[in-house]
């Protein structure tokens, strides 16, 4: 994998961005809970977060079982 390191940097980066715009959805559906839609933004982004987390971990367990190989 050529640009390992560079979606591992974008994905950490993206993580962190996600993180800080779910938490302040969470702020926003907390100071106005009749609205329905913000909730489920923020559970839309929890899904996307968790998907990025995901890539992050597909590539340390390729790094571990390539470098095995060699």
């Amino acid at each position: 994998m050529k640009y390992k390191l560079f979606i591992v940097a974008a994905t950490v980066a993206a993580e962190f961005l996600i993180a800080l715009v779910i938490l302040m959805n969470f702020g926003a559906f907390a100071a106005q809970p009749n609205q329905l839609l913000i909730l489920t933004n923020s559970l839309l982004l929890v899904i996307v977060l968790v998907q990025l987390y995901t890539v992050n971990i597909l590539i340390s367990i390729y790094e571990k079982v390539d470098g095995r190989k060699k």
